[in-house]
């Protein structure tokens, strides 16, 4: 009987245990999903409790039948063998029960356990079906306002529809009234031709008058114009005229030497275990290129090499007292651009590198800058501070550069003066023209676009 008895608590404990797990929830899905989740569980809970109350029955009948069993052991005169044995079956069996016992109680546990956490999933479905209701509110809130708009719009188009209807009248009114106008204006129409016409003729009288009178100011604007411009004209002449005409040496003192500036420069060069210490102090003439002041001069003339491509060992140049940390330097043509920030004198822009020769004065002056004056040309009689400079013996050079070349041999007539390395070409107003980096080589500047910055 007892066998019979945990044989069916097994069947009904499988039972159960497989009707939780069929009715598990797998995930929220919507309002309906919680109503038909919820009919399970009531269902689940109905089975469970008359489950529980058989298996309470079968297990309180498991024990009248152990305590009858037990009776009747004690009133059975049985041999020793045999209580022993039937002693030991009750004892399994009890385990076999008090297993079952606990079965129950973890079934009980695992039961209290799914309650709550179906109580968790109600609340989550509330939540769910709350949230959900606010969306349905929403809607329908939405759909009220779309319901009046609707209404607002019927309204809308039958007072539109009234309107129309009275265009309608009104136009056939306007019709009437059009075409009145059209025999009206047909006849403003010819009435404005001749109006237009007689306004043509005055126009065009009166724009021949003031054609004339524009012929007639015009005429006199340029005859004043040209006036003017021969009066230019003729101060320009007379002033280059005279600035011609200034000797030479008035014209140094005038316009050149009051504004020229000396540059201090000590440089060294190493040729084998020797060292060369070399002091210049250049003469130089203020040029303002590219709206700064810079002064220019051959760059051999500080100790630099061929082509500008090795600077000396040791270089230290000073303006008014002040170290010159850097310039500007072509090496192409062997010149060095370096600025005065702290000059405050007069300076001209250089002439144009395109101003044709027969453009210059017919008289110019190159001025020493007592960087390259050899003693044989002090023997020869070339001067320390310029020499006058004849147009007429400059020539023009492809790269448009000027080339001095006077006719004769060294050192007799004309020839005992030449351009010399750092002389700086002017004309009698102090204006330069260019600058020499050879003998009788001019190099024109008229900008320093190109040149490489320098540090000393």
């Amino acid at each position: 009987m007892r066998m019979f008895l945990i044989g069916m608590c097994d069947i009904f404990l499988i039972l159960y245990l497989t009707s939780i797990t069929n009715v598990a929830p797998k995930s929220i899905l919507t309002i309906d999903d919680f109503y038909k989740l919820k009919s399970i569980h009531e269902t689940l809970i109905s089975d469970q409790e008359k489950r529980k109350k058989e298996f309470e029955e079968k297990l309180r009948q498991a024990q009248v039948e152990k305590g009858r069993l037990e009776k009747t052991e004690q009133s059975l005169l049985l041999s020793d063998a045999e209580r022993d044995r039937i002693a030991k079956d009750l004892l399994e069996k009890e385990k076999m029960l008090k297993a079952r016992e606990q079965l129950l109680d973890n079934l009980n546990k695992e039961i209290k356990d799914k309650e709550k956490e179906r109580q968790k999933m109600e609340v989550s479905y509330k939540k769910e079906l709350a949230s959900k209701g606010q969306v349905v509110e929403e809607s329908r809130e939405a759909a009220e306002k779309l319901q009046i708009e609707a209404q607002e719009a019927r309204r809308l188009a039958n007072q539109m529809q009234k309107e129309v209807d009275l265009a309608y009248k009104t136009a056939e009114t306007a019709k009437d009234v059009q075409q009145k106008a059209i025999i009206l204006k047909e006849q403003a129409l010819k009435d404005k031709e001749v109006a237009e016409r007689k306004a043509n003729e005055a126009l065009v009288a009166w724009q021949k008058i003031e054609e004339e009178k524009q012929r007639a100011l015009e005429a006199m604007e340029t005859a004043k114009a040209n006036r003017k411009k021969a009066e230019l004209k003729a101060q320009k002449l007379a002033g280059t005229i005279q600035d011609i005409k200034q000797d030479s040496e008035a014209a140094y003192n005038n316009n050149v030497q009051l504004h020229l500036q000396k540059l201090n420069v000590i440089y060294e060069n190493h040729v084998s275990d020797r060292i060369s210490v070399y002091e210049r102090e250049l003469t130089l003439l203020p040029v303002k290129i590219d709206g700064k002041i810079y002064v220019i001069f051959p760059s051999r003339q500080i100790g630099f090499t061929e082509k500008s491509d090795i600077a000396p060992d040791k270089i230290l140049i000073k303006y008014q007292g002040k170290k010159v940390a850097g310039g500007w330097i072509s090496k192409d043509d062997n010149l060095i651009a370096i600025s005065l920030p702290g000059y405050g004198g007069k300076a001209f822009t250089p002439h144009s590198k395109d101003m044709q020769i027969a453009q210059f004065m017919p008289t110019l002056l190159s001025l020493r800058n007592d960087g390259n004056v050899s003693l044989g040309d002090k023997v020869r009689g070339i001067s320390d501070d310029y020499f006058i400079v004849n147009r007429d013996y400059l020539k023009l050079e492809k790269d448009l550069n000027l080339k001095f070349d006077v006719p004769g041999f060294r050192g007799t007539g004309l020839h005992g003066e030449r351009i010399v390395r750092g002389d700086q070409l002017v004309d009698l107003k102090g204006r330069l023209i260019g600058v020499a980096n050879d003998a009788n080589q001019v190099i024109r500047i008229s900008t320093l676009s190109g040149w490489d910055e320098i540090n000393f």
